[in-house]
Order: structure tokens, then sequence, then C-alpha cells
């Protein structure tokens, strides 16, 4: 995964140091980074650029259903789009890759806020199993042309 030229992070939270802190972590795996502060904003970035990462604060803005609605948002990108973009529910509530509570929010995995110091260990491992999926699905698919 890193040796993937351009890769780009969408970070979705108004928390700024909590924002800066995941920028500083995505930095060292070469990641250009984009701050939104609003679901607005969020979401006209995701119209207009492609992200292989996209990291949303549950708590988005004064809309506590901010983080949930930009999931959705996320979930209606064109399907070719969607499976090459991992996407993260930052949160208070959920445990960190709690995989029910992951499927049910529409993400691809959360990271309890308490586990931010762990954040490039949880990445870079449900990264690769994301990729290996694909890598296989595909596999499957071209035999069945």
């Amino acid at each position: 995964m890193d040796k993937i030229a351009n890769k780009k992070c969408l970070i979705c939270s108004e928390n700024t140091g909590l924002s800066k802190k995941i920028q500083e972590l995505l930095l060292t795996m070469h990641y250009d980074v984009t701050i939104a502060t609003s679901l607005g904003d969020a979401s006209l970035h995701i119209s207009n650029t492609f992200f292989n990462l996209v990291v949303v604060d549950e708590i988005l803005s004064s809309d506590n259903e901010a983080g949930s609605k930009l999931l959705r948002i996320l979930n209606f990108i064109p399907p070719e789009k969607r499976r090459k973009t991992f996407d993260v529910l930052l949160s208070s509530t959920y445990k960190t890759k709690d995989s029910y509570a992951a499927f049910i929010q529409g993400t691809n995995v959360i990271i309890n806020k308490n586990d931010i110091e762990k954040f490039i260990t949880i990445i870079t491992e449900e990264l690769e199993n994301h990729h290996k999926m694909y890598a296989l699905i595909e596999e499957v698919y071209d035999q069945l042309e």
C-alpha cells in the first residue's frame, strides 16, 4: 500500500487537535491530507476528488448525525470508486475494530478516539486486509469471465 503514489486522505472533523494528530500520523505514510470541518465541506471534497482514505469523526459539527450522514454519502459513490476508498469512523462510543458496529454504520473500520495512538497500526493492518479481499474478489471475477 505504501508504494501507491499520490495517496490522498480526507479527514472530516472540526476537532483541530484530533485532525492535526491524525494528519501528522498519515504524513509518515506519505498521504496528502485534506481536512474538512463540516458535512458540506466534506461532501464537496468527496464529490470532486478521489480519496484513498476517508477518516470521519462521528461528531463532525453541531449536527450529531453529520458523521453518519457522511458515511451514507460515501456508500453512494460509484461502486468502482467506493471499493478503492477505505473509510474510518472515529468514535467515542464504539470500541475499536467493532466489526458489527462498523457494518451497521457503513464504514470499513471503527477506531475509538482513546486508541488514536494506535491509528497507524490499525490502519495498516485493516488496509492490508481490505486490499487482499478485493484482490481475491477480482481474481474470482476474472476466472468467471
